[in-house]
């Protein structure tokens, strides 16, 4: 019990590293600092991307070629659920507390939660965040922010296989939120310019990886209800 405990604290407390780039960023944010800053952030992007690709790349043959649509399918839909923020008015995310939260982690991680119940094998979280990523990055091209997209799915594959077989679905769900949320403010922040106070940005990080800890629950038992229908 203490090993499994153990091992979701070290994940936890892992899966909020990116709290210290935006403190980072945040206090010593200036235009003259600008290039310096962005390599401190893609620096910090390429470390704690670094083990979830190696895991990644190690277990490659173990995805089946005929899972490899179904990841492309889940991207695909992770990206459109993104693209569909459109429809809400750009006022929300000033006037509602934790908006995104609410419009994108909680909504994303339903879908992320049923796909890490159909494709379970390692490196499976890396590549979906990866592909996710390319759509991105072919629709809407911005190069500087591919690494947030390497760091994000591979942080998610890092925890994961710290859990190991104690994987525990609300940290990982509560991962996917922060991670995404804290290393999303920091690239709105260095790429656009887009400052925000930290009495407004670490308690949305923090929420939004608890919306998605639910989130990523709720979509676990909708992945286990599609594999009992599909046997």
């Amino acid at each position: 019990m203490l090993t499994r405990k153990f091992r979701e604290l070290i994940t936890t407390l892992f899966f909020l590293l990116p709290i210290a780039p935006l403190i980072y960023l945040t206090v010593n944010f200036s235009a003259e600092k600008i290039v310096f800053l962005s390599l401190i952030l893609t620096i910090f992007a390429g470390v704690t991307a670094s083990p979830g690709i190696l895991i990644s790349l190690l277990h490659t043959r173990e995805i089946d070629i005929f899972k490899i649509p179904i990841i492309g399918v889940f991207a695909a839909i992770i990206y459109a659920s993104n693209f569909l923020l459109v429809i809400f008015p750009s006022f929300i995310f000033y006037v509602l507390p934790f908006a995104a939260g609410y419009t994108f982690y909680l909504p994303t991680s339903i879908i992320l939660g049923a796909y890490s119940r159909i494709i379970k094998e390692k490196g499976s979280m890396f590549f979906l965040l990866f592909v996710y990523g390319v759509i991105s990055e072919f629709l809407s091209p911005s190069i500087f922010w591919f690494p947030y997209y390497l760091a994000w799915g591979g942080m998610l594959e890092t925890g994961r296989e710290i859990l190991g077989e104690t994987e525990s679905d609300y940290i990982m769900g509560f991962g996917y939120g922060a991670i995404g949320a804290g290393l999303a403010v920091c690239y709105m922040l260095i790429g656009w310019g887009y400052y925000r106070p930290l009495f407004m940005t670490l308690p949305s990080m923090i929420v939004d990886g608890l919306l998605a800890s639910f989130g990523f629950k709720m979509g676990v038992k909708i992945g286990e209800l599609t594999k009992k229908i599909s046997l």
